[in-house]
């Protein structure tokens, strides 16, 4: 896996840190990331932001634009919900304050890999389906698809059935799964859960809403459910995710 680090501040330890886990690694200011994204082809982004989390999130939304299948990972030192919030919303596939909990980072990167090992199309549906949609990003997406992937996006709080999906896109169910995978590379259910648990990292950072309200939220029918689905993609449950990340916005 190739990591690109855009950083306006000192990153050597980072780049270090990188490189003795056997990545592949380069350096490069984020005020410019379009010149060395196409230059080094790398398969992730850190955003290492420091304190200019302003600069950072017009980065961050200038990558989602230009190149909506490569994840990114925000890394700053400010403290604060809104941010984090901002961060998600444009796009951001995770979101980390220092000081940092390097292994905890390299596990979030590793559970990363099943997204990055697939083709630039695929990567592209999986990590961020609502830029194709609203950007037109993805001009081979068909309308029928692309309809689909916004009605989840617009209902993920409600029941959604395969069978209902299949009807929006006016394809038997067998013929559905089949195109629907083509396109994204994943079923239309896991996808669904996957849009789930980037929403549900959201509402976590809220602490007026309890766990119970953010599956509500979300459109898991049971905990039990919400917390494999939430763990299998972030490697931690929805419980600890929040407690952690409390923990570091009340440290600062």
């Amino acid at each position: 896996m190739r990591i690109l680090i855009a950083s306006n501040i000192e990153a050597k330890d980072l780049f270090q840190r990188f490189t003795a886990a056997a990545y592949k690694v380069d350096i490069c200011p984020f005020d410019d990331i379009s010149g060395p994204i196409k230059k080094f082809h790398p398969d992730l982004v850190l955003l290492h932001c420091g304190c200019r989390v302003q600069n950072c999130l017009q980065t961050l939304s200038a990558i989602k634009s230009g190149f909506p299948s490569i994840p990114v990972i925000f890394l700053t030192r400010i403290s604060a919900e809104h941010i984090a919030i901002e961060a998600f919303r444009l796009g951001a596939r995770d979101y980390f304050r220092e000081p940092l909990d390097f292994p905890e980072l390299l596990e979030t990167i590793s559970n990363l890999g099943k997204y990055i090992g697939q083709s630039s199309e695929k990567r592209q549906a999986i990590v961020s389906p609502a830029s194709i949609v609203a950007n037109g990003s993805d001009k081979s997406l068909p309308k029928n698809i692309a309809n689909v992937i916004q009605f989840m996006e617009n209902n993920l709080a409600k029941h959604i059935s395969l069978d209902h999906l299949a009807k929006k896109a006016a394809m038997s169910k067998h013929h559905f799964c089949r195109v629907f995978k083509k396109y994204t590379g994943a079923s239309p259910m896991h996808y669904l859960a996957g849009k789930r648990i980037e929403r549900a990292k959201v509402l976590l950072l809220d602490e007026e809403k309890t766990i119970g309200d953010v599956i509500a939220d979300v459109g898991f029918q049971d905990q039990s459910t919400f917390i494999k689905n939430f763990k299998k993609v972030e490697g931690v449950t929805p419980s600890f995710y929040r407690r952690d990340n409390l923990c570091a916005r009340n440290q600062h």
